[in-house]
């Protein structure tokens, strides 16, 4: 393996070590979201530079392009609005209606109020609390793609290469046409899908263990290991999800990048009631009513963009004298009306 192999590693845990540095040292959540960034951005930037691979606009074009370019594009922002409507908005009623009371009566309400308060999340001066709102606005637009291009992006590629074992057959080419707009072709199939050639179950799972890991610390250093425990064992569960749903239409990154949006704009909107005391009554009416409203239209959404499309379906087991299915990559039109996929 190259130094850049080992890289990958040092990456995904580096979050971890700077989150926490940040947070429970510096005790300044501001310098925590700048340091997650900048080893976001950093760390593919550092494996390309080491391998002496392109970091400059062509690549990030061809990153765009795989990742990024939709089949439909009607459907992509149909889908990507509605999802993130209906995960955000949606979540946040939940929290109101159901999840207030349980966590005061837990105390982790009071931690989660303390713990924030003590690293910079109180209201101030007028630039405190514009730089909370940019923050806020940061944390639901740019950091949800980021945070993608990243984990299901980078890590995911890189530990496929490495548990699965990059085959000389299995490798796309990169002499096809890239204005081949077929509907049949492969490069019109694969548009806006994670890359799941060299994948295996063992580098799935390692990636979204990389990913819920510094979640878990986060939820430690500010509202203890329990409920860490219970953060980081959900983020597994989520990252897990999020990769299965990547690598097959009509889903996407485009979809993981509106759906990880929507959980940021829940975790942000539930935040600020719960640091903030939104405990008006008519502040809470409205917040219900405009959440319920929002995450009706988000459904319809979701509702318009899928009515015609065919959902991927756990695959029968493969019997000794059966041909293996084909990757999701590489299979047939047909095969994916007949909602074929790989787990």
């Amino acid at each position: 393996m190259e130094p850049a192999d080992y890289l990958v590693h040092v990456n995904a845990l580096l979050p971890c070590l700077v989150v926490y540095y940040a947070l429970s040292i510096q005790k300044n959540v501001f310098l925590a979201v700048a340091l997650y960034e900048l080893v976001l951005v950093g760390g593919p930037i550092l494996t390309r530079r080491l391998r002496r691979e392109s970091t400059g606009i062509k690549a990030v074009e061809r990153l765009g392009r795989s990742l990024t370019k939709p089949r439909k594009w009607t459907t992509c922002v149909q889908a990507t609005t509605g999802t993130l409507c209906a995960v955000g908005f949606g979540g946040f009623f939940i929290y109101l209606t159901m999840f207030q009371k349980p966590l005061k009566l837990l105390g982790i309400e009071k931690a989660i109020r303390d713990g924030t308060a003590e690293r910079g999340l109180v209201l101030g001066s007028t630039m405190r609390d514009a730089f909370l709102v940019f923050m806020g606005v940061w944390f639901c637009t740019v950091n949800p793609l980021v945070e993608e291009l990243f984990w299901r992006g980078y890590i995911h590629a890189e530990l496929g290469k490495q548990l699965g074992g990059r085959r000389e057959s299995d490798e796309v080419s990169t002499t096809e046409d890239e204005t081949d707009e077929d509907e049949a072709s492969p490069r019109r199939r694969r548009r806006g899908l994670l890359d799941a050639t060299d994948q295996t179950e063992a580098s799935r799972l390692l990636a979204a263990v990389y990913f819920g890991s510094f979640h878990g610390v986060v939820g430690y250093v500010v509202a203890g290991f329990v409920p860490a425990v219970v953060v980081f064992s959900a983020l597994v569960f989520a990252g897990r999800c999020w990769t299965w749903l990547g690598e097959r239409h009509p889903f996407g990154f485009p979809f993981l990048v509106a759906s990880h949006a929507g959980c940021d704009v829940w975790v942000v909107l539930a935040v600020s009631a719960l640091d903030f005391r939104w405990a008006h009554a008519a502040a809470l009416r409205a917040a219900l009513a405009v959440s319920l409203v929002l995450c009706g239209v988000g459904v319809v959404l979701l509702g318009m963009a899928w009515r015609h499309e065919t959902f991927p379906a756990r695959p029968r087991c493969i019997a000794a004298d059966e041909e293996p299915l084909a990757s999701p990559l590489t299979r047939t039109r047909s095969s994916e009306r007949a909602g074929v996929g790989l787990v």
